[in-house]
């Protein structure tokens, strides 16, 4: 689905890149930030992860092709860049716009985060 709605033109919106199993699409590179949360969007880089339904799990395999992207691509500009990872829904934007990809405010997210930092070489 994201893929669909980034080829149709995605509403304006842009994004550095979309995560999916073991794979990363590039959109924009990490020297410019993409429209895609409103007025933080100038304070953040931006990746989505592909996932059809709010329900679906976020695999392994996408977890680490993140964390391939943050240290490869990311820092590689970046090098100071914090892991620092917030999601949609915990930004007034997202939560303004109805946003709530990957999760909900809550445990889910912080899940979700503590995943992505597991997996962070030190």
């Amino acid at each position: 689905m994201t893929v669909a709605f980034a080829r149709a033109g995605a509403n304006g919106l842009g994004w550095n890149a979309t995560v999916g199993q073991r794979q990363v699409a590039l959109h924009i590179p990490p020297t410019h930030w993409g429209y895609n949360a409103r007025g933080h969007s100038q304070r953040y880089l931006a990746v989505e992860f592909s996932q059809s339904r709010q329900a679906d799990i976020i695999a392994d395999s996408q977890i680490e092709a993140f964390v391939w992207w943050f240290q490869s691509v990311a820092r590689e500009q970046w090098p100071s860049l914090p892991p620092f990872f917030i999601c949609h829904s915990e930004l007034e934007a997202g939560v303004e716009d109805g946003k709530t990809d990957p999760f909900p405010v809550g445990a889910e997210a912080d899940i979700f985060r503590q995943r992505i930092l597991d997996s962070i070489p030190i």
